[in-house]
């Protein structure tokens, strides 16, 4: 996932950050949004979850998440 990652951000909107996060030693993140399991991908606008996907998501297939949710 980090490549992926990595690929999305060269293409990602300015307002749009990215943190990387081991859920193993950041166990309260994990908690705080309930996640089931790993890869997982949270969006958050203002302070606030918007969305929360699960699995390996190509760039594209994140570039196109930012695009639904954030719009272009």
């Amino acid at each position: 996932m980090g490549r992926n990652i990595k690929e999305y951000s060269k293409n990602k909107r300015d307002d749009v950050t990215i943190y990387k996060v081991n859920v193993g030693k950041e166990m309260n993140i994990a908690s705080h949004f309930d996640l089931l399991g790993v890869p997982a991908i949270a969006f958050l606008k203002d302070g606030q979850l918007i969305i929360l996907e699960y699995g390996i998501k190509s760039a594209k297939t994140l570039k196109k998440l930012e695009e639904e949710y954030f719009g272009k």
